[in-house]
C-alpha cells in the first residue's frame, strides 16, 4: 500500500513542478496556450489569430502571469501578418526589441512597452498588421508566446488599464471601499449627531416640563394662603 502512495505523491509533485515551469500572455491575448509547445516558435501555434488585437503605438501595457520565482523576459516584434520564424522577428539588431531583458517576480505582471521610442525610425503606418513574441526564461530554457495585434496611433493605455491590469483593478477597488467607508462613516456621524440634538431637545423641554409644574403648584399655594389669610382678617 505504501509504494502506490509514494508514487501517487511523486506524480503529483511533478505534475506541479511541470506547471510552474511555464507562463501565460494574458494580454493581449495570446494565439494559443499549450505547456508542452511553450520551448517552440511562438508557443508551439504558428497560424496567426482571426482576431488582432488593437495596440497602441504609443506607450501601452502588457500582461503576463509567471509561474517561477522570477524570470528574465523580452518582447519581439514582427512587422508582418503572418511571421512563420525567428528570424522575422526583432533580435536588437536590423530591429529593436519592442522592449529589451528585464526581470519580472512570480504572479501576475503589467508591464509598459513603449514602441514610439523602440520602433521610432521604422516609419510604422497607423493599421500595421503585427505581431509580438514574449521570450520568457525562468530558468530552464526559453519559453514562447505570441499575440497577433493591429498597430494604431491611437492611445489605448487608458481602456486597457481599467479593464485588465490588476494593479489598477485593486487601486479601483480601494478607493471605491474608502469611499463607501466614508459614506457610511458620515452617514453614522450625522446619524449620532441628530439622535444627539433629539435627546438634547427632549431634555430641555423635560426640563421647562418640570419648570412649569413646579411653578404652578407654588402659585397655587401662594393663592391658598393668601386666601386663608384675607378670609380671617374678613371675619375678625
Amino acid at each position: 500500500m505504501l509504494f502506490p502512495v509514494i508514487s501517487l505523491a511523486l506524480s503529483m509533485l511533478t505534475l506541479t513542478q511541470v506547471a510552474s515551469a511555464h507562463f501565460t500572455l494574458d494580454y493581449p491575448p495570446t494565439r494559443g496556450f499549450d505547456e508542452d509547445l511553450e520551448p517552440k516558435f511562438c508557443g508551439g501555434f504558428d497560424t496567426p489569430s482571426e482576431t488582432r488585437t488593437p495596440f497602441s503605438l504609443g506607450n501601452t501595457t502588457m500582461t503576463i502571469n509567471n509561474h517561477h520565482d522570477s524570470a528574465t523576459v523580452s518582447v519581439l516584434i514582427a512587422l508582418d501578418s503572418d511571421p512563420t520564424s525567428f528570424f522575422q522577428f526583432s533580435n536588437g539588431t536590423t530591429l529593436p526589441f519592442a522592449k529589451s531583458y528585464f526581470t519580472v517576480p512570480k504572479g501576475i505582471n503589467c508591464f509598459y512597452v513603449d514602441l514610439s521610442t523602440a520602433l521610432k525610425n521604422q516609419n510604422i503606418a497607423n493599421g500595421t498588421l503585427a505581431t509580438l513574441q514574449v521570450r520568457f526564461d525562468g530558468g530552464d530554457g526559453d519559453l514562447f508566446q505570441c499575440s497577433d495585434v493591429i498597430l494604431l496611433s491611437e492611445d489605448t493605455t487608458g481602456v486597457f488599464n481599467q479593464t485588465t491590469c490588476p494593479a489598477t483593478i485593486s487601486t479601483s477597488a480601494t478607493s471605491s471601499a474608502a469611499a463607501q467607508t466614508q459614506a457610511h462613516s458620515s452617514s453614522a456621524m450625522s446619524a449620532s449627531a441628530a439622535a444627539t440634538a433629539a435627546a438634547s431637545a427632549s431634555a430641555s423641554a423635560s426640563s421647562r416640563s418640570a419648570g412649569f409644574k413646579t411653578m404652578s403648584s407654588s402659585v397655587l399655594s401662594g393663592l391658598i394662603v393668601g386666601g386663608l389669610g384675607l378670609g380671617l382678617m374678613i371675619i375678625s
